[in-house]
């Protein structure tokens, strides 16, 4: 809980109109306090240095320095819980800029507020705005080092050869440059040899996805991912009868913990999942671009008929519970809000309990959706898995689901995805 201290925020947008619309709305709020007001990434780094605030609400597209660039820095030097407040979701082309700052470290992303009409105090966007403040401004965040070292790779490009510069980088090539040298890599060329050492980025991050390529090529090295898995897959297009599905429901947060399970998971899974992700309208395609980009894995928007595939992930649009038929075709229902949302974890999480072995994972946010789900899950011999309060941005949804006694195992966030490899490794050998 926090204290009665007033929420100090630094508001970072380089519209003049911006500005002004997101500090009066804070302040119409008792317990929040506008400290600081940046008309670029730039100004923002150096007020948030300064005053060191409780929270940042983050434009994207700025002169200078972009609010990407502005997160990167801020969570890599003084971290501090960062809003995206952003107009972006408007435009296609930029649909999932607002994802590669949350990649960056911010937590949320939100539209730009509007005015409220004649007859309202404040517009729907603006009570948002003060409710997602409140709520972020508690989080714990980390040190995103990831930024220095950018920044370090940067200043260096920048920088003229010094006398130390060895012969290779200072004169061509001799003659006795190897083939390897001074060819194209060929399509024998090891995993090893095309991209970067590194366990965190995903081939999928550096080249287009290829039905062809194999989990070794595709994800990070993992003990769990196993040759079962892929033999398992490589001849079912339609979810296997006998794999269990995987549903997973998040809230706040929710994006970048996604991005942390899926990476995991192979273009092979012989199974499918399915996402229920609560966030503000018009953004679930920038984040099924975003995540699809990223992840190894297919992701696409669940659309109303589609039989479901395996290797694919399929994630709720806006306004409507993500459920499935006894054929396993998706089934979209606009009705009522349960637990306040729409679409709702625990419409998921009831409806793949009537299918043998599903899998039921709640990720980081604030509430209870997704808890009477999983307990149908398990009542039906399912397993139920809940990320960690460590590694959650908020420890709410599976708090509850701790506290209700449904969870088979509490993970952090990096063990979720092995687990489930595990899982489904276990489920293709029995």
């Amino acid at each position: 809980m926090r204290s009665l201290a007033k929420i100090r925020v630094v508001v970072v947008d380089d519209s003049d109109l911006a500005r002004e619309l997101i500090g009066e709305i804070l302040h119409s709020e008792k317990n929040i306090e506008v400290v600081g007001y940046a008309k670029n990434g730039k100004e923002g780094v150096a007020l948030v240095k300064k005053l060191r605030p409780d929270i940042v609400t983050m434009d994207i597209h700025m002169p200078v320095m972009t609010g990407k660039e502005a997160t990167q820095e801020i969570m890599a030097y003084t971290p501090v819980p960062i809003l995206v407040v952003t107009a972006s979701a408007f435009f296609k082309e930029d649909e999932h800029n607002a994802f590669n700052v949350i990649s960056q470290g911010a937590l949320d992303v939100i539209h730009k507020p509007t005015l409220g009409s004649d007859d309202e105090v404040l517009s729907p966007e603006a009570r948002t705005l003060i409710a997602k403040v409140k709520l972020l401004a508690g989080c714990p965040v980390i040190t995103h080092v990831k930024g220095r070292h950018q920044r370090r790779s940067s200043a260096l490009t920048m920088q003229p050869k010094s006398a130390s510069a060895t012969v290779a980088e200072r004169q061509p090539k001799s003659a006795s440059a190897t083939v390897a040298e001074r060819q194209p890599k060929s399509t024998s060329a090891t995993v090893a040899e095309r991209q970067p050492r590194s366990t965190s980025a995903t081939v999928a991050e550096r080249q287009p996805k290829s039905a062809s390529a194999t989990v070794a090529e595709r994800q990070p090295k993992s003990a769990s991912a196993t040759s079962e898995l892929a033999s398992a897959s490589s001849t079912q297009t339609t979810h296997h009868q006998g794999m269990p599905l995987i549903g997973i429901a998040s809230s706040t947060g929710g994006p970048k913990a996604l991005r942390r399970v899926l990476e995991v998971l192979p273009p092979t899974l012989p199974t499918s999942v399915l996402i229920v992700q609560h966030i503000a309208d018009g953004f679930v395609e920038g984040l099924v671009a975003w995540l699809d980009e990223v992840c190894p894995i297919k992701v696409v928007v669940a659309r109303n008929g589609d039989k479901i595939q395996n290797g694919q992930v399929y994630i709720a649009p806006n306004g409507t519970h993500l459920t499935l038929s006894k054929t396993h075709h998706i089934a979209l229902k606009a009705t009522a809000p349960v637990s306040g949302f729409c679409p709702s974890g625990t419409e998921l999480f009831f409806s793949l309990a009537n299918f043998p072995g599903s899998i039921g994972v709640i990720l980081t946010g604030m509430g209870k959706d997704g808890v009477e789900g999983l307990v149908r899950i398990r009542q039906k011999g399912g397993y139920v898995i809940a990320q960690d309060e460590s590694s959650s941005a908020i420890y709410g949804m599976p708090r509850v689901a701790m506290e209700t006694g449904v969870v088979h195992q509490q993970c952090p966030l990096d063990k979720i995805g092995p687990k489930l490899m595990k899982l489904l490794a276990q489920n293709s050998n029995a």
